[in-house]
């Protein structure tokens, strides 16, 4: 007969310390890390402790990051790492990355290039290291929602469900009551403003554009850029309207 059985798991206690700091350009942050993995009924390995430096400056039109981990215990790792971005053009970026591992004593070195078109995202990714190992790599990223703008789906290369969205309908308010009426037209061809950004595309034939990419939970000004409208006796009838984008949801 078999006796009772039972099953033996892994319980890990996390615990981390972090320390950042600004100046200018530059960005540093320190952290601890400490890490225990035992298994119940047995004693288990040396607890693992890192101790990491990363910073972050602007040179230019380029990002720098930097890491620094030094494993003071257990199987914590010890290694860095250093990636550089750049903007190639308003669509496309560059994004460069070294990379050194002291446990396994292999380097790293990787290059990355990123074009944005409307409806997607593409990246093609190198690498090489000093195992003698290669890699490349092609993905393309892109987002699936519903377009209220024009009606049935669109596909953006923003991260929809993470970001927040914004429709707009500029229309001729010729009562000035801020409310549209049936016989008040649209206005075709204005771009809206969001903060610093800007629409992609101006508005439709309906007077609608959708505004992308918004910080999920941080006021924005939804505005319009006056120097799209045709008309010079045109202006904006208020500033804008404040809203607060929620990810995934078109405001």
């Amino acid at each position: 007969d078999e006796g009772p059985q039972t099953r033996v798991g892994k319980v890990r206690i996390e615990g981390n310390a972090r320390l950042s700091a600004s100046w200018r350009r530059m960005a540093l942050t320190g952290r601890l890390q400490w890490q225990r993995t035992t298994r119940a009924g047995s004693i288990g390995p040396p607890d693992d402790l890192t101790a990491a430096l990363l910073a972050s400056v602007r040179v230019g039109r380029v990002r720098l990051r930097g890491e620094a981990r030094l494993g003071l215990s257990g199987n914590a790792r010890t290694g860095g790492a250093l990636s550089a971005d750049w903007r190639a053009s308003d669509h496309s970026d560059w994004r460069a990355e070294l990379a050194y591992d002291a446990h396994s004593r292999i380097g790293r070195g990787a290059l990355a290039y990123t074009r944005r078109f409307r409806a997607f995202a593409l990246t093609a990714n190198g690498f090489a290291a000093t195992d003698n190992s290669l890699g490349a790599m092609l993905s393309i990223a892109f987002g699936i929602g519903p377009d209220p703008a024009n009606g049935g789906l669109r596909f953006s290369r923003e991260r929809l469900a993470s970001q927040g969205q914004a429709m707009a309908e500029v229309f001729r308010d010729d009562n000035g009551d801020g409310i549209r009426q049936p016989e008040e037209e649209a206005v075709e061809g204005v771009s809206l403003t969001a903060g610093q950004a800007m629409a992609e595309r101006p508005t439709n034939a309906d007077g609608r554009a959708l505004v992308e990419a918004l910080p999920p939970h941080r006021a924005v000004l939804i505005g319009i850029d006056e120097s799209t409208i045709e008309d010079p006796y045109m202006r904006a009838a208020l500033p804008g309207v404040v809203i607060v984008p929620r990810p995934g949801v078109v405001t």
